[in-house]
């Protein structure tokens, strides 16, 4: 029994110990293992972050390079062959990985191949054959934007992708100038297998199987042997790399050789270390007493498994640390990609990096635009250091040889400042901030130099290990690639706020709506038209605003459009801010995502209001110009039918009721037309108003001789009362108010009553102001009151308002018992208006009417008149200075140049020195008479021609032997008319080689003006088309053209434009004389030498006449001039 209990009490202590030895053993071995797993999976996350990082870098520096020559490309208007495959096979050697670089024109052809060798298929080969192909291509051209296509099969054999880089000539951006200047692409094609292998050489990733997929399809994998993928599911990291909207699947687990690496017998030493140690001390225990042996080689064991743990712990921390680090770049990576504000990501990237690699100060340098130096932006110093924020370095201080490393993308290193060769500005700006040792990485942005990337260490010197630089080098990268998306995320809100701002600004209204057909966006516009707020009627809610009558109409063409996806229009009522249904014309167009989805509609709506009341206001403008124009022409016709019949042949009388039924009817479709053009064009500023100098007694007198002859016939009365003052007008228009409102008065007077003109000058000053005039009078010049009152009916007081209306008369029925189109009173206040006046109407029924109308009053020094250098100059000998102060007067108004003596010696005198174009001569003067004046002229040579008129109040009887030197006689007082008829016959006597062309299609008018011109024996030719005209005119050389403009060949513009080539006729006389207003413009392309503009229908035929002439005696003049000077 005792023997037994000392047995197990020999063994129960071994077996305790070697039982918890070994438990002990195996916790640690499980602990070690999964250690050693985790270590794995990180180093497998830092190896897929490698991959990625060296795929999409070195993908997108290889189609920056291609960008590179698109932008030389359209920068040069196209580039050299030559110098493009120079281009191109540098980039090929620069960039290992490609497959050809190629150029494929405008019409999708593959043109230019670098290299030629083993690409031969795909010379002159038609991209668009294949459909994933021509969208890829067409859709790179519309968004002018690089594209990259998915994976294809190549036509040089071989999967690969294609990268489209779209070229446009001149203004890119535009939308107007787009197909024009498209000039192809250039195309980059990558061969998959020679690029990855090309980017994931042996550095990358050491050990890693990679394998890549395209949509599911696996395109690409290194070390996948059959051995590699089993080992795929346990210890795969897999990411998802975007390239500009193609994404590839990237798989990354370790193979068999690198897990044989990482995986280390530290376990496996532990477990048999600690198994045998178990055995050991057990042994030891039970054999105590021979155990000091064994106690020294336990002692052994136990130091060496103490150095395996040091050394464990110490490769554990060295893992620790770049598991970390990797970690922190991955943290940063995120923080910088997932920040918009480039204040922030700059700030974070300091604060990381001095954080990561215990420097003293992180500092980032942006340098300035013309790049002479740089500002520091952002800092991370640690306490105890001065800051360098905001602080200016200049180039001076970088070296140009440093700067251009730089921008080649180079890190420099300056493990110790002390014991190195850089420029001094440097070394002192170091030491004034204390920096011992710096590590200076470059941040590129698009390939460009944005700045610096600057770790200091200022306790001590510091050798930059090549993990730091690395890791720095990265980060750099990542720090240019977050500027970009900064860049890119500025331009698109400044974009959103440009949209915003011009649609806010637009006077349309505009909205955008959904897939869903959900309204997103309401313009200002849209929001003050129905005076709610955005909130109000985004999605359904502005369907509360239209017309209850259309909203059934307005949901089935919204919903049928958008299950078309096609362009609609509508016209719907929709409730306005006042209250008001008012029409709008909508426009809907669908919009697109750049990858071809529907995104919505976006539409305009334009309020037509306006637009359908004046298509109202035409049809019913239509509908009475119709009647008014069929009425008379009915007229005209029945009547000319009859006597072209010859059944009044018979009966004179009713003949000539039958003309002048004709006659009238004639002259009312004359007038109704010519009112219809004067307020389309006045209204619209397309007439030019000639204005000058007019008197007012002048005026109304001419308005009245006029309208005397209808006075007459209707036995009305006229009363007159002329006023002494000056107005700045067209004188034809402003008769043709006066006229207006006259005839207006006679027709709706009875027989043996009066009409009343009257003229009166108002200003401030004035005793007795309308009460329509007060306000003028207080701010603005002295004012001509004109007033035209009659007896008749009157005018209701709910029609004094309209009757300025076009077509409007107090009762319809007046067309047709009084004349007239409804058109008269609204010419005349255009007219007034466009004078600067004003026209209104005062009437009482059964008392007549009074219509008055205002002019601003031309004051005396104002205007000076000046006679025209080229007219006429008349000589005026009398002895009266009443009779030549009168006649002067009257000459001056019509246009002539008059000078005044008052004997017979001064009138040879002065005859001899201005040769004048005629003389008017008194007879009954003291001193030498009329007729003994008149024999000294016709003795002298220079003044015998000249034509001399007597003026006298003698009669023609006592002319006696001297009739034949008298060119005519004009009794006192002279009648103005008579005298000016006596002086154009007397300055037309010279007429007899002057040579007028009258060019005119319509042969019945010009035979009216050849009628009329024959007169005056002047020579008269005709032509009746443009060509002719030209060729009359080249070979008669005339001296007087009237020109119709409407000709058949060449119009008249063509026809001045050649005779202003012609070296003989470019300042040739010219009477255009057409039925066109002519704005400014067209006056001046049409101006030879003296022009004057005559308007058909405008002008009598006497006023078209006296002008012709007065022109013609201009030329007389001119042409003596010319004689005299040469003599």
């Amino acid at each position: 029994m005792l023997h037994r209990t000392s047995f197990w009490q020999r063994r129960s202590l071994p077996v305790l110990v070697g039982v918890s030895i070994s438990g002990l053993t195996l916790f640690l071995w499980q602990a070690l293992a999964a250690q050693e797993s985790t270590q794995i999976q990180r180093q497998g996350e830092f190896a897929l972050a490698s991959v990625e990082q060296q795929i999409t870098g070195q993908i997108q520096n290889r189609i920056l390079s291609l960008v590179r020559m698109g932008r030389r490309w359209e920068l040069e208007g196209g580039t050299p062959e030559a110098q493009w495959y120079a281009d191109a096979d540098n980039y090929i050697k620069h960039y290992p990985g490609f497959q050809a670089i190629e150029w494929v024109d405008s019409s999708f052809y593959v043109r230019w191949i670098v290299p030629i060798a083993g690409n031969e298929a795909a010379q002159n080969l038609n991209l668009a054959f294949e459909e994933r192909r021509r969208t890829a291509l067409e859709a790179s051209r519309e968004r002018q934007a690089v594209h990259i296509t998915r994976t294809v099969t190549l036509v040089q054999g071989g999967k690969g992708f294609l990268v489209y880089i779209p070229l446009f000539l001149g203004n890119r951006g535009s939308t107007v100038s787009k197909a024009t200047s498209f000039d192809g692409f250039i195309l980059g094609v990558f061969r998959l297998k020679r690029l990855l292998d090309t980017l994931l050489n042996n550095h990358i990733a050491p050990g890693y199987a990679i394998a890549i997929f395209d949509g599911g399809e696996e395109v690409y994998c290194r070390d996948c042997s059959d051995t590699s993928r089993q080992l795929q599911t346990k210890w795969h990291h897999q990411t998802t790399v975007n390239l500009d909207g193609v994404s590839w699947q990237i798989r990354v687990w370790p193979t068999s050789a690198l897990l044989a690496e990482e995986q280390s017998l530290l376990p496996e030493v532990v477990l048999g270390g600690g198994l045998i140690t178990a055995v050991l001390l057990a042994g030891m225990v039970y054999l105590a007493q021979t155990a000091r042996r064994r106690t020294q080689q336990l002692a052994r064991e136990m130091s060496e498994r103490q150095q395996v743990e040091e050394t464990k712990k110490e490769t554990e921390s060295i893992l620790e640390h770049q598991t970390l680090r990797s970690q922190v770049f991955a943290e940063l990576t995120l923080k910088i990609r997932r920040s918009l504000q480039l204040e922030e990501i700059l700030q974070i990237t300091v604060t990381e990096i001095q954080r990561l690699l215990q420097a003293d100060r992180v500092i980032i340098l942006r340098f300035w635009s013309d790049g002479t130096g740089g500002t520091v932006v952002q800092e991370a110093v640690l306490l105890g250091w001065s800051s360098v924020m905001d602080q200016g370095i200049t180039d001076d201080c970088f070296g140009s040889e440093y700067l251009q490393k730089y921008r080649q993308g180079r890190i420099f290193q300056l493990p110790d400042v002390e014991n190195t060769e850089v420029t001094s500005c440097l070394i002192d700006f170091l030491h004034q901030f204390h920096v011992k040792s710096k590590l200076v990485v470059p941040i590129l942005l698009k390939e460009e130099l944005w700045g610096l990337l600057i770790v200091h260490q200022c306790s001590h010197s510091r050798h930059w290990n090549s993990s730091e630089v690395e890791l720095l080098q990265q980060l750099a990268d990542q720090v240019g690639i977050a500027l970009a998306k900064s860049q890119l995320v500025e331009a698109l809100r400044e974009s959103e706020e440009r949209f915003r701002t011009m649609a806010d600004s637009a006077p349309v209204l505009l909205w955008i709506s959904d897939t869903n057909g959900q309204c997103t966006f309401f313009n200002h516009s849209w929001l003050e038209f129905t005076g709610k707020t955005l909130e109000q009627e985004v999605g359904n809610g502005w369907t509360q605003g239209v017309h209850p009558e259309d909203w059934q109409l307005v949901q089935d063409i919204y919903q049928s459009a958008g299950e078309n996806r096609q362009d609609f229009q509508r016209e719907y009522r929709l409730r306005h801010t006042d209250g008001e249904y008012r029409w709008v014309l909508d426009q809907g167009t669908p919009r697109f995502l750049p990858n071809g989805s529907f995104a919505g509609y976006i539409g305009s709506v334009l309020d037509i209001s306006d637009r359908r009341e004046v298509e109202r206001l035409k049809d019913e403008f239509i509908s009475v110009v119709s009647h008014e124009l069929r009425t008379p022409l009915t007229s005209i016709l029945g009547a000319l039918d009859l006597l072209a019949s010859g059944t009044l042949y018979n009966q004179p009388e009713q003949s000539q009721r039958m003309l002048k039924i004709a006659a009238n009817n004639a002259d009312r479709l004359v007038r109704l037309i010519n009112d219809i053009l004067d307020i389309e064009r006045i209204e619209s500023g397309r007439v030019t108003m000639t204005k000058q100098m007019c008197h007012v007694e002048q005026l109304i007198n001419a308005a009245v001789d006029v309208i005397t002859n209808m006075a007459q016939t209707a036995e009305i009365s006229l009363s007159v009362s002329p006023l002494s003052a000056k107005l700045w007008v067209d004188p034809d228009r402003i008769i043709q108010v006066l006229t207006n409102l006259l005839s207006n008065a006679i027709k709706f007077s009875p027989h043996g009553s009066t009409v009343w003109l009257t003229a009166q000058l108002i200003n401030s000053q004035s005793s007795s102001i309308p009460e329509n005039l007060q306000q003028i009078t207080e701010d603005q010049q002295p004012t001509v009151l004109f007033q035209v009152r009659d007896q008749g009916r009157g005018i209701p007081a709910d029609k004094i308002e309209t009757i300025f209306g076009r077509f409007q008369q107090v009762d319809a029925s007046d067309s047709r018992k009084k004349g007239g189109t409804g058109l008269g009173l609204a010419v005349c206040r255009s007219i007034v208006q466009h004078h600067e006046g004003q026209i209104w109407a005062q009437s009482s029924l059964g008392q007549g009417s009074t219509f008055s109308f205002t002019l601003p009053a031309l004051q005396e020094e104002e205007f000076i008149l000046t006679p025209e250098s080229n007219a006429p100059l008349v000589l005026v000998c009398d002895d009266d200075p009443s009779i030549r102060t009168v006649v002067q007067a009257k000459l001056e108004q019509q246009g002539y140049q008059a000078m005044t003596v008052g004997s017979g010696e001064e009138t040879v005198e002065q005859a001899m020195r201005q040769l004048p174009d005629a003389i008017l001569l008194n007879l009954m003067m003291p001193g030498m008479n009329g007729w003994e004046t008149l024999a000294a002229l016709k003795k002298q040579v220079n003044t015998q021609d000249i034509p001399v008129i007597i003026l006298s109040g003698l009669f023609p009887d006592a002319r006696e032997v001297h009739h034949s030197q008298v060119s005519d006689w004009i009794i006192k007082p002279p009648d103005e008319k008579l005298l000016l008829q006596a002086l154009e016959r007397a300055l037309t006597e010279q007429n007899r080689n002057i040579r007028v062309l009258i060019i005119e299609d319509d042969t019945d008018l010009a035979k009216v003006l050849i009628a009329a011109f024959e007169r005056y024996s002047l020579e008269i030719y005709y032509a009746q088309t443009g060509l002719e005209a030209i060729q009359l005119s080249q070979r008669l050389l005339p001296d007087l053209l009237v020109l119709d403009l409407v000709l058949p060949e060449y119009d008249g513009f063509a026809v001045v434009d050649w005779l202003r080539q012609h070296n003989r006729l470019y300042q040739v006389p010219l009477v255009v004389y057409t039925a066109q207003d002519l704005d400014d413009s067209q006056r001046e392309r049409l101006k030879l030498g003296q022009t004057l503009f005559l308007t058909k229908s405008r002008i009598t035929p006497e006023e078209f006449e006296q002008r012709v002439i007065n022109l013609l005696n201009r030329i007389i003049r001119h042409r003596k001039r010319e004689s005299n000077r040469d003599s």
